[in-house]
């Protein structure tokens, strides 16, 4: 089993759900899944029990996630209103911005990035990780009372803190 530990102002606790490794053609050295604490996911509303893989199948890349879900605030309610995804890819910000030539760059912390296009219900930044790029997406449902491309910048700056520099 493997554990993943949190950092905060108290002592280093496990991450509350364990999840499997990621595979992929090409092996990763940051995963989100572990890297991403459940301290930094309840900073951004999202409940780290519903901790998931999210895998992307590629020949060419690896591209593995972490997906987050929020609930509704009533407690008697067990319904998403929203997801936080965050993605580790091996296809550098370079590469990236050929497949979305018109994304808006983005810096954050110092951090270069693209904000790439998604739906009406859902925002994503994406910057430069150590596997090539780190992408935080932010999606939510129609019964909700937020909207995710308010909080992306924010959502991005705090997953980007967790990164090594």
């Amino acid at each position: 089993m493997t554990v993943g530990c949190t950092s905060d102002d108290g002592p280093a606790r496990p991450i509350s759900v364990q999840v499997s490794k990621a595979n992929g053609p090409v092996p990763i050295q940051w995963d989100p899944c572990f890297k991403v604490n459940d301290n930094t996911v309840s900073e951004l509303g999202f409940d780290p029990t519903t901790r998931r893989r999210e895998t992307y199948l590629d020949r060419e890349e690896t591209k593995t996630g972490c997906r987050f879900t929020r609930k509704m605030d009533d407690p008697n309610s067990h319904g998403e209103v929203g997801w936080l995804v965050v993605i580790t890819n091996t296809l550098t910000l370079e590469q990236l911005s050929f497949v979305f030539p018109n994304a808006p760059k983005v810096t954050i912390d110092g951090r270069e990035g693209i904000s790439i296009p998604e739906d009406g219900d859902s925002c994503g930044i994406t910057m430069t990780g150590p596997d090539g790029t780190i992408a935080v997406r932010l999606g939510a449902t129609p019964a909700r009372s937020w909207d995710p491309c308010e909080q992306i910048e924010n959502a991005a700056r705090v997953v980007e803190s967790t990164l090594p520099k």
